[in-house]
């Protein structure tokens, strides 16, 4: 086990013994997130569905919508109706919270979820929503190169709404992707 996955162990022994429920719920939430960056689905799967269990009942709405995204992408591929309910909780209750670093997440997820079942208009809804979202978040950092470096790792909806357009096959599709293209490279 990686050492990070023994603090995480240790963690949850420490809050379970000290009956902390919403620690606890948090930890097992962090050990979804690792197993499902070391490739351990079905790990990380169990895991989230505790943590959303746990956080729902304690009423930990920021964490119980990280835990849908998370089960959200753990489901895209086997289970994309299931994704998608998880996509539509998350962006709900990222609304109810009015958290656009939540509410960006969401919409980039149910985006490529739309793009790859091939409901243009709502991929395209959703993908411009979180291009907005990103570039609003952004705007709020005093200095270019943070916001720079904010932008790093969110690109992907830039990318998804690229393919999106390239997929049109016809010259508005590619003005629109070279539009788009654009506009991520001038941000980044």
């Amino acid at each position: 086990p990686t050492a990070a996955e023994a603090a995480l162990a240790e963690a949850e022994v420490l809050f379970h013994e000290l009956d902390n429920e919403p620690w606890l719920a948090i930890v097992r939430l962090e050990q979804a997130g690792l197993w499902k960056s070391l490739g351990r689905g079905d790990e990380a799967l169990i895991a989230s569905q505790n943590a959303l269990a746990l956080c729902q009942r304690l009423g930990l709405d920021v964490q119980s919508t990280y835990a849908h995204l998370y089960l959200a992408d753990l489901l895209v591929s086997e289970e994309p109706e299931t994704a998608g309910v998880h996509l539509e909780q998350a962006l709900a209750q990222a609304e109810a919270l009015a958290l656009p670093q939540l509410r960006y997440r969401a919409h980039a997820r149910l985006g490529r979820l739309h793009r790859l079942q091939g409901q243009t208009d709502e991929a395209l809804d959703h993908l411009t929503r979180a291009i907005e979202e990103i570039e609003q978040l952004r705007a709020t950092l005093p200095q270019e190169t943070l916001r720079t470096a904010f932008l790093r790792d969110k690109l992907a909806p830039y990318e998804d709404l690229i393919q999106l357009y390239l997929s049109q096959g016809d010259e508005e599709g590619l003005r629109q992707a070279f539009v788009v293209a654009e506009r991520a490279r001038s941000r980044a």
